[in-house]
């Protein structure tokens, strides 16, 4: 079954909600792993997955600097992967993701 690592970081919680659709979604297709970007275990290495999907919000048209951080610090992979990048606007409002995520 092919791996899928999904990371995100969420500063008030709304990418960690669309996130955790996702790996609802997914993990029954996939074997997932959920973490978030401050949270990573010192195991981490990011070659042992078949497939990303990284989400985080976006402030004033930017990622926040703790995911530019992340992508300047982690090792290039050997081969070319699938991934997708998500965000979440600064104007989202969480309670709408909470309310789906219950349906």
């Amino acid at each position: 079954m092919k791996r899928i690592l999904i990371l995100y970081y969420s500063g008030v919680g709304c990418t960690k909600a669309v996130a955790k659709r996702i790996v609802q979604h997914l993990s029954s297709v996939f074997d997932t792993e959920f973490y978030s970007i401050e949270d990573l275990p010192n195991t981490f290495d990011p070659d042992h997955y078949d497939g990303y999907v990284i989400g985080y919000p976006v402030y004033h048209t930017a990622p926040p600097i703790r995911v530019l951080d992340f992508f300047r610090h982690i090792k290039p992979l050997p081969v070319k992967k699938p991934a997708f990048l998500l965000h979440t606007p600064l104007s989202a409002s969480c309670a709408v993701f909470k309310q789906q995520a219950h349906t």
